[in-house]
Parts: C-alpha cells; structure tokens; sequence
C-alpha cells in the first residue's frame, strides 16, 4: 500500500504585486506588460523551492486551457483560449499578444493540444468550440486548428470536423496520436466527446481539407475523461488512456478495433471517472505505473495503478492521498534531480460543477521517496491551475510549470483570470 509521510512544513503564499502598463504593437492590439510576485523563494519539500512568475491578471475572462507551443526558429510560447486566443512568449518578461480575437457566440472548449499538424516543425493549436450558454437543445460544435500567418504574429482558423452535441459535454480531451503502418506514418488527434465517446480524426495529405474521422468506440461506463497517450502493452504503438480504462491501438487506426480495459474501479459517484492520468515507471521496475487524480470533486484521491502481468485485467492500486480539493492538474517529473519520479498535483479555485470556491488553492508536491512511498507537501499555494503543464523546455536551467486557472463566472463572477509560471528549484547539492 502506498502512503504519504507529512512533512514539518511552513505554509507559504506568494504575494503578487505589479502595475498593466498598456503598450502599443505592431498589428495595433493592447496587451498589458507581466506583473511579477515578490522573488521569495520558499521550501516546499526535501529543499524543493519554487518562485512564480504571474504573466498576465485578465479580470473576469474565460480562459479554458493553455498549452506550450514550439514555435519558428526555435522560439516557446504559452498559448491560452476560452473566449479568445492569447500568446506569451516563455520568459520572465514576456508581454501578452491576442492572436485570435473574440467571435460572437462563440467559445473555446478545455480539450485541445499544441502539435505540428502540417509537418513544418512549428506546432500548430488543435482544439474545439461551440456556442455560449447551457441548454439540453443539440448545438453544432466545431474541431478546429490554428497556424500561425508567417510574419504577422496572428493565427488563422480551420475546421476539420463538425459534430452535434446535446449535453454540456464538448470534446474535453484532445491529444495527438501517430502511428506507424508500414511505410507510411498514420497522424491526427484522439477526442473525447462528451465523456462517453472516442475518435480518431486522421490528417489527410492536405491538413486544410476534411480530416477523416474514425469512430474508436464508447466507454463501458459513462462520465470518463482526462487523457494520456503511451505505449501500455508494450507492442511499440501507442495507447489511449482516459478515465477508468485504456484503449489499445490496433495495428492500423483507421480499420482495425480498438479494445476497452477496465485498469481501476473508481466509480463510487458520478464524477470518479473524470480524472488526471500519467503514465511513468514511479517505483524503477521497468513496468509503467497510471498515476491518477479525481481532477473534478473536493475530497478528491491520488493513486498509483500497478499493473499485473496481464495488463488487460485490474491493476493494483496504491491510494497516495485523499481530500484534495479538484485536482484538474497532475504532472510526474524528477523535481529534486535525484533520480526518481515525483509528483506534482494542482488543485483549482472552482472546482465543477456546484461545489464551492477554493479560498486557497494549493499545487502539492510528493517527493519520492522510493517503493511507492512519497513525502507531501505544498509546492506553493494561493494560486488555482487548471489543466497545468511541465514545458518540455527550461529557463535558467530550471524546469517550468505553467497555467491558466479556469474561471468559471457564472458561479463565481468575482474570479480573477491569470496566466503564469512557476521555476521550479532543486535542492542545493554539494559541489563533487
């Protein structure tokens, strides 16, 4: 069974202070200059500190999601959506640009991905919209990508899909998915829809046309959402893992039969299903463990499956923790340079659905400590994530943790939209 030891910690609040100076750019858009916290670096965990870096304050602005992008000349951006798309370069300076304006009627979903969807190197955004408002009345939503128009620092848009949905359940998950079959490599994104069912859209040779659209199947259960994307069986292809199961890629996505297994049995309410998943070897066995989070709930879990010799069958699960409060962010990476994975998990300031507004949001972060045992304690606090990421690049030679909270008005209407970073710093080691 695996446990959390409690650490003699000191809580700590990073205190967030600066001024929006308006700036004039080149395409005639406004963007406020970052504001910056106070540099105080504070001791989470085992000597881990953390320094953040808030980029922009938007007010009471939807923001659903952000991503890294990789774009020309090897340059980073974050890139957020909601009911707009906005642009920060990654650096502790980088002023906000509006790539995307606002249009009428309609809003950016939580699913999406940064991915190189014509094959250029420069990632492009997938993700999806549909009208305002809620209602039980079907409403067309769109899947969309955006590339950048060369020289001009502004995206344009197009559709590759359309599709009705009922519920208040737009495509949540969008992940790139590419396969090799024979000479020729298979490219698109897997969607969840609805939490209930999967496709595949596969890129044609002209990415501006029609994607092909490929049904994977509908869950067992319903309300399944999060995803991953990893090889769990081992067969050198990779394979989708969403809510309570993993879907295994045929040899060729476009005909063969993609195959459902149960790997944990949350499903005690309605919402155990919807969850953060990672995919990583936690203990060094050489076997991948799914480390999971309940993201949408208060008294929420964190676990660790570990699977059998038949990854087919239910895994074993280790409960790490319980009572923290939507976790909607989870990520696994080597925080203190040891050696091994830890774990960081973010909570949000308004969880889903009726549960009530988080007054002080907390990013945890368990070191480990090995045989899937962890040490616990807050990474920093004060500021809710939704959906945060690990850049795949880093500044100062520290690893990056980014986000935009998700702010959801029509429950609490005195939200404050922001965007921002987090260095994370390993312990000091003794010179060798």
């Amino acid at each position: 069974m695996g446990r959390v030891q409690p650490g003699c910690l000191g809580r700590f609040r990073h205190v967030c202070m600066g001024l929006l100076i308006v700036v004039s750019c080149a395409l005639g858009q406004s963007s406020p200059e970052p504001t910056f916290p106070s540099s105080q670096s504070n001791e989470a965990q085992g000597g881990i500190t953390s320094r953040l870096f808030t980029l922009s304050r938007l007010g009471p602005e939807h923001l659903a999601n952000a991503v890294h992008r990789k774009g020309a000349e090897r340059n980073s951006y974050i890139v957020a959506w909601g009911d707009r798309l906005l642009q920060w370069p990654l650096a502790k300076n980088g002023a906000m640009r509006e790539v995307y304006p606002r249009q009428e009627d309609w809003r950016y979903n939580n699913g999406g991905c940064a991915w190189d969807v014509d094959g250029d190197g420069v990632d492009e955004i997938v993700t999806s919209r549909g009208p305002e408002g809620h209602g039980g009345t079907p409403r067309q939503h769109e899947l969309v990508w955006f590339d950048e128009v060369e020289g001009r620092g502004q995206f344009r848009i197009h559709t590759f899909a359309r599709m009705d949905i009922v519920e208040w359940a737009a495509p949540h998950d969008i992940q790139p998915l590419e396969v090799q079959v024979g000479e020729e490599q298979v490219r698109g994104v897997v969607y969840n829809v609805s939490r209930r069912q999967v496709y595949f859209a596969e890129v044609p040779r002209d990415p501006e046309a029609e994607w092909l659209i490929h049904a994977i199947g509908r869950f067992p259960s319903d309300m399944q959402s999060g995803m991953e994307i990893a090889d769990i069986d081992g067969d050198g292809r990779d394979d989708i893992v969403s809510g309570m199961f993993w879907i295994r890629t045929p040899q060729d996505p476009r005909r063969g039969n993609w195959s459902f297994y149960r790997y944990g049995e949350w499903q005690e309410n309605q919402w155990a299903g919807m969850v953060k998943p990672k995919v990583q070897d936690m203990d060094g066995d050489g076997v991948a463990e799914i480390v999971v989070t309940e993201a949408e709930i208060p008294e929420a879990r964190l676990a660790i499956f570990k699977r059998g010799a038949d990854p087919t069958k239910l895994w074993q699960t280790h409960r790490l923790d319980k009572g923290l409060y939507a976790p909607h962010s989870l990520e696994v990476t080597d925080a203190d340079e040891d050696g091994d994975y830890d774990i960081i998990a973010g909570e949000m300031t308004a969880g889903g659905w009726d549960f009530p507004m988080q007054e002080n949001p907390t990013i945890w972060i368990y070191v480990n400590q090995g045989g899937l045992s962890f040490h616990k304690g807050p990474l920093a606090q004060g500021e809710g994530v939704h959906e945060m990421k690990l850049a795949p690049v880093r500044i100062d030679g520290m690893q990056v943790l980014f986000a935009a909270d998700e702010i959801q008005l029509w429950k609490f209407s005195e939200m404050d939209t922001h965007v921002g970073f987090w260095l994370i710093v390993p312990p000091r080691r003794s010179p060798r």
